[in-house]
């Protein structure tokens, strides 16, 4: 049987053969963060009192999901968003 999409992405980004099942640790190519969920991983990043990011260059953040704003406390949560990223140097696709 031929294999999935995940399984080709994985087995050539750890350089071996996977299948359904395996555990694989990878590095990332990038991570994207969007506003439903960002806050909270910028919560619990502060909570662990972290200090850096892993790479500021592969991360992006994009407010899409709540756009424009249809409440103040969103736009709070998008002004967090944005905070955060201009003080660990992380794109922002903003509204």
């Amino acid at each position: 049987m031929g294999k999935t999409m995940a399984e080709k992405i994985f087995g050539k980004k750890v350089g071996k053969e996977v299948q359904a099942g395996d555990l694989v640790i990878a590095s990332i190519d990038c991570a994207m963060g969007q506003d439903g969920t960002t806050p909270l991983a910028i919560q619990s990043f502060e909570e662990m009192n972290a200090q850096s990011v892993f790479d500021p260059g592969r991360i992006f953040f994009v407010i899409d999901h709540n756009a424009p704003s249809p409440m103040e406390s969103v736009s709070r949560l998008h002004d967090r968003m944005r905070a955060f990223a201009q003080k660990f140097g992380i794109q922002v696709f903003d509204v």
